[in-house]
């Protein structure tokens, strides 16, 4: 199952904040975060962004990302943010 790219833009953002908030992905492979999440556009060896979309607020104008790092193949931190 491929959760942030089956859901819909305007919900990814609740499902981040879970992701993050219940450390849903600490300890994860990156195997098992693909699996979770789905191929990445943009990646690094021990980075992956995924776009979050745009969180819904009178200003919102940047798209949000949230970003995996890893070490030694596993999660040590995920961060959501503004681009």
């Amino acid at each position: 199952m491929n959760l942030i790219r089956k859901n819909e833009k305007r919900t990814r953002y609740e499902l981040t904040n879970d992701l993050i908030t219940n450390e849903l992905l600490l300890g994860k492979s990156k195997k098992e975060v693909e699996q979770l999440l789905g191929e990445t556009s943009k990646f690094e060896r021990n980075e992956w962004v995924y776009d979050v979309g745009f969180i819904p607020g009178m200003f919102s104008i940047d798209i949000d990302i949230i970003e995996i790092s890893f070490k030694n193949n596993k999660v040590i931190n995920v961060k959501q943010r503004s681009t």
